[in-house]
């Protein structure tokens, strides 16, 4: 997070000779850090003048997103488990493969990962030891919030639409 907003900061003045442009493009493939990013950074001709660091940031946030997805034996499958139980990792491993065939998650990384899951990581992580103690309250918030704002990463924004092609549809 901190390499996303620094080179971001780096990113905002547009006239640094580090800065190489992007397509524009490339901001709909994640809501949050899309969106955030578009409030700061303004397009040009070129596409969007960006840091390195910005690009490095985005991509350790991505795959971040990606390992905390609630799948069998990764990051987030392992806290889910632990904060709700197997049953609920079941279901949301579930919906989680079904959004990653269907590209709805993480769009064009979506396949090569589901592949990676289902090859590697389809069993959930062994019971722990102490099964029957449930998690308090604050460790089972946190663990939602750490997987809404991975979903937040990985769902694709809305493509952006002029009033002309508005018009063409109409």
């Amino acid at each position: 997070l901190n390499l996303f907003v620094y080179g971001l900061t780096l990113s905002m003045g547009g006239d640094n000779a580090d800065l190489i442009p992007i397509p524009a493009a490339l901001f709909n493939s994640s809501l949050l850090l899309g969106g955030f990013s578009q409030l700061f950074l303004t397009a040009s001709a070129k596409g969007v003048l960006v840091h390195p660091y910005f690009i490095a940031g985005w991509c350790a946030l991505t795959t971040q997103a990606l390992n905390l997805l609630p799948v069998g034996c990764i990051d987030g499958g392992r806290m889910t488990q632990a904060a709700f139980g197997r049953r609920v990792l079941g279901a949301t491993s579930l919906g989680t493969y079904i959004g990653l065939a269907f590209g709805v998650i993480a769009s064009s990384l979506s396949l090569p990962w589901a592949i990676y899951l289902v090859l590697t990581q389809r069993t959930p992580e062994f019971a722990p030891k102490d099964d029957v103690t449930e998690v308090d309250e604050t460790r089972a918030r946190l663990a939602f919030a750490m997987t809404a704002v991975a979903f937040l990463i990985l769902l694709p924004s809305a493509p952006d639409v002029g009033v002309d092609q508005v018009q063409n549809i109409l």
